[in-house]
């Protein structure tokens, strides 16, 4: 049976049921729910950005360019950081 046998939106029942096992394993949800938590300050960051600028009374252009600036550093720096973790083990 090939994936357009399916309905559309359905997985097929081997692929949900392997993933209903490696959810329901041991110490998943709380690993899970450690790296979602661990993350959530990426993406308030530039949320914070703006509110801080916007409240500071710089216009919303000028917030939007520092939140930029920021996901643009933090992308940039990536990948140097990614190779220098990978040399040093």
């Amino acid at each position: 049976m090939t994936t357009i046998d399916h309905a559309v939106g359905q997985a097929p029942a081997a692929a949900s049921t392997s993933y209903r096992a490696v959810l329901g394993s041991r110490h998943v949800a709380r690993l899970l729910g450690g790296t979602l938590i661990g993350r959530m300050p990426n993406g308030m960051a530039p949320v914070a950005i703006v509110l801080l600028i916007t409240s500071q009374g710089a216009s919303l252009a000028s917030a939007g360019l520092l939140s930029a600036l920021y996901g643009l550093a933090g992308a940039l720096s990536q990948d140097p950081v990614a190779h220098s973790a990978t040399r040093r083990g």
